[in-house]
């Protein structure tokens, strides 16, 4: 009860309540959080380095988040590599059997997620396409000159997705020659396996990076959102183009100036056009994808990359994909965005 007017003051009622403030302002100073630390960890796998950034953990604990992510990595590799003869997608590629081919859950849910975006895409993703990609010396297989007309037409038989029949778990081919090629998505895919298994080991706060593409989830230590930069499309060095503050989403880079062919001058970029077997021509130089998982980001990426500017942001806005697109100008890169893509800029 509080003093009545006239009444006595008691020094105890004054006491009490200053006493009561001063544990208040204690408990606060008290509970305020000391910095969290951001550790990483770093790899190699499928020709490339990976990397995983995870926040508010003990140094002891990094190799086990290491062996995890690698183990990750590994599997996937195993799986849809078309570098090792001994992964389930080389003994598909190889075998001349026509009827179904029985595939692991991971690589089945790669090939329907790929089936989709080549629908969303008109086409321009396509995971045959690899014949193509060798013929004009890229990747497996890589063949030493350009394919002449007669090759490209011969091409036109092992081409094509319409020659795959996916049922659930099991893929068959049309023609003994058809060969899939999932490296425009696996490394995406491999990216969100290892942030599943980050997840599951109770790192909710966390980045995995495989060759460029991103995953960020949760937030950094200090609370704020990762950041990750964009490069410029510079054929040689590297400067940014854009930083972007990313939290629990995905970010891919499709683009012409880190795999090439110089003929006489003439850059010949590795990206085929699976609709016309022959390197994209245009002058778009990358397009970066912002999407709730890495294996999406990946394969619009490369849808994007094949479209072109025009149709790309196109289908991009149809899809509600965003998208930052940087296209090859005389002197200088010149930008587009889809209409969410600002959102996640900070420069």
């Amino acid at each position: 009860m509080s003093a009545g007017v006239g009444e006595p003051l008691d020094p105890k009622k004054l006491i009490l309540p200053g006493l009561f403030l001063a544990l208040v302002v204690g408990a606060l100073i008290w509970r305020r959080p000391a910095p969290v630390e951001t550790m990483a960890v770093h790899g190699e796998i499928m020709g490339t380095t990976w990397t995983v950034r995870v926040v508010g953990v003990e140094p002891a604990e990094l190799d086990q988040i290491a062996l995890m992510a690698q183990s990750e990595l590994a599997t996937i590799d195993l799986l849809m590599s078309t570098w090792k003869p001994e992964s389930e997608l080389s003994r598909f590629n190889d075998s001349v059997e026509e009827g179904a081919f029985p595939l692991s859950e991971q690589t089945a849910e790669v090939l329907a997620l790929a089936t989709d975006v080549n629908a969303g895409s008109g086409g321009a993703f396509d995971v045959t396409v690899g014949p193509a990609v060798a013929a004009w010396g890229f990747g497996a297989g890589a063949a030493d000159e350009a394919p002449t007309e007669a090759e490209l037409l011969r091409l036109t038989e092992v081409v094509g997705f319409q020659k795959l029949r996916v049922d659930g778990r099991t893929v068959a081919k049309a023609n003994p020659g058809v060969r899939i090629d999932l490296s425009a998505i696996a490394k995406g895919y491999a990216v969100d396996r290892v942030s599943e298994a980050m997840l599951r080991a109770g790192h909710g706060d966390h980045m995995v990076e495989v060759g460029g593409e991103v995953v960020a989830r949760g937030q950094k230590g200090e609370g704020s959102p990762w950041v990750i930069a964009v490069d410029k499309p510079l054929y040689e060095g590297r400067e940014v183009q854009a930083r972007l503050e990313l939290r629990d989403v995905a970010l891919a880079t499709s683009g012409d100036y880190r795999n090439f062919i110089d003929v006489d001058g003439d850059k010949r970029q590795h990206t085929i056009d699976p609709r016309t077997l022959r390197p994209v021509d245009h002058d778009l130089a990358s397009v970066s994808v912002i999407a709730p998982d890495c294996a999406s980001a990946d394969a619009w990426a490369t849808a994007l990359m094949v479209l072109g500017p025009d149709k790309g942001m196109a289908v991009a806005e149809r899809m509600d994909i965003e998208a930052l697109f940087i296209t090859r100008g005389p002197d200088r890169f010149e930008e587009s965005v889809t209409s969410g893509f600002g959102a996640y800029r900070v420069d």
